[in-house]
């Protein structure tokens, strides 16, 4: 039920391709031809100008080959202008950054009405000197014209890394706000070493370890509480254009012996190597914390994301 409306979204895109008269013609390796007007181009793909689809980038592993005006193109990436990254929103702001909107909306009327409501943001960059993420979810439902969750989580992680080194150095800061919660809001810090056990193309494994400690701000309960963090991060491109990734944080309790939280996500991607990489997202969020009442938090999702 809950995916029925995002299903019905991307076959509508998918079936609404058709062939326009232009000057370039693009042969994919699964034998489609697409005429369109090449724009832009990267290192890994082109961008397009369809009559009927609009703007979308191509990878160039899928082309096998372009005509442009009678003429055969044998490297694809030659009389193609360079792509230009202008930041988020054109403001200048995250060039460079590969930044994903995450939009779901779920619903019924009858019986009961209900609806669910969830937005995210991730913005990523990487060179050889530092690696920068940050992510940021809220989400809303409501049943009967009553509220039952409003949330909103960000995180931020810096990681410097060391040259010809595994090893590098990490941070991280993060907001929670929880209409629900007895606590207004919390914010979260922790430091420490990280290890790449793997980095390719294919898959990136990593962990991160050190200190950590939160403090909670409420109208009666205001806590700050000493933890330690062992963190496991994997990124693995399964498909040119299925990837998977799974993060989990364990927090075992310092101030409080006994006590712990645990955060783990697990997020498959689809692009559909359309208008501004427009694709689908399969996610789970589970958050346990042993000192509450209702100690699982699990949350699942589908969800349309679209590259900024």
């Amino acid at each position: 039920m809950y995916s029925s409306l995002f299903l019905s979204l991307i076959f509508a895109l998918l079936s609404c391709c058709s062939t326009s008269a232009s000057a370039e013609i693009i042969t994919l390796q699964n034998g489609d031809i697409i005429h369109a007007v090449v724009k832009e181009k990267t290192d890994t793909q082109i961008y397009i100008e369809h009559v009927n689809l609009g703007a979308f980038p191509i990878l160039l592993e899928n082309i096998v080959s372009i005509n442009y005006e009678g003429e055969a193109i044998s490297d694809k990436k030659a009389a193609v202008s360079p792509f230009v990254d202008k930041g988020l929103f054109y403001s200048g702001f995250f060039r460079n950054w590969k930044r994903t909107l995450e939009v779901s909306l779920n619903g019924a009327v009858g019986v009961s009405d209900n609806s669910k409501f969830r937005s995210a943001l991730e913005m990523r960059y990487e060179d050889n000197k530092e690696r920068w993420l940050y992510s940021m979810f809220y989400l809303q439902t409501e049943k009967d014209n009553k509220t039952e969750e409003n949330r909103l989580t960000a995180n931020l992680i810096r990681d410097w890394l060391l040259p010809d080194s595994k090893w590098f150095y990490f941070s991280k800061v993060g907001y929670d706000w929880d209409k629900f919660k007895d606590w207004d809001y919390r914010i979260r810090s922790a430091g420490g070493l990280g290890y790449e056990f793997v980095k390719n193309e294919k898959l990136n494994i990593r962990s991160r370890f050190g200190p950590s400690t939160y403090h909670t701000v409420g109208d009666e309960n205001s806590t700050t509480v000493m933890e330690a963090n062992f963190g496991l991060e994997m990124l693995w491109k399964i498909w040119d254009n299925h990837t998977l990734g799974i993060h989990n944080d364990l927090y075992p309790s310092i101030s409080n012996k006994g006590e712990y939280r645990n955060v783990s996500t697990l997020d498959w991607k689809i692009n559909l190597n359309y208008y501004h990489d427009l694709g689908v997202k399969f996610g789970l969020y589970n958050e346990f914390d042993s000192t509450e009442e209702d100690q699982f938090d699990l949350k699942y999702s589908i969800s349309l994301i679209l590259g900024l």
